[in-house]
């Protein structure tokens, strides 16, 4: 009768605990690698909407600007204050005395007509806020505010440059 020894004494017994131990380790910083990835993506995807929310904002309030300049008209019984300066005037200067005339036109118009929400639906709100024309820049600035979900706002800051017109003014 032949009988069959193993001679190993314990040592798959230890392997498999050295196993165990060994993954026990490295599995939990992996898991809070995992989650912690998935936590940055949204916050990652949450930025960005925010940004396009923005962007939206922005492209709504120039159309606005720009429809305003393309309605604006020189009053038909305009007359300048001082005909003989209005006439010793060049081209460029009657040019920039009338921009000046749109400049405070589209003023007026934005800060009388000015709503502050655009956008407000149960997922996202978009606004405008702190709107300034800058006359003796020609730039508007103005703030956007943007939120998911009634959460907390992110406020973006934005400038914009009002067109020059040309009025092509020929000398007589």
């Amino acid at each position: 009768m032949k009988t069959n020894q193993n001679s190993q004494k314990g040592y798959a017994l230890l392997y498999v605990l050295l196993t165990i131990v060994l993954i026990g380790l490295f599995i939990p910083p992996l898991m809070n690698s995992v989650l912690s990835s998935n936590l940055q993506y949204k916050k990652t995807e949450e930025s960005i909407q925010h940004e396009k929310l923005a962007e939206m904002g922005t492209i709504f309030f120039e159309k606005k600007v720009i429809d305003i300049l393309e309605d604006w008209k020189l009053p038909d019984d305009w007359v300048p204050d001082n005909r003989e300066a209005w006439n010793a005037k060049s081209s460029e200067e009657k040019n920039e005395t009338l921009n000046q005339y749109v400049l405070q036109s589209v003023t007026n118009n934005i800060e009388g007509n000015h709503t502050s929400n655009f956008l407000d639906t149960d997922e996202y709100k978009i606004e405008l806020t702190n709107i300034r024309v800058m006359q003796v820049t020609g730039t508007i600035n103005y703030q956007i505010s943007t939120s998911f979900n009634n959460g907390a706002p992110r406020y973006f800051t934005k400038e914009m440059t009002i067109p020059k017109i040309d009025f092509e003014i020929r000398e007589n």
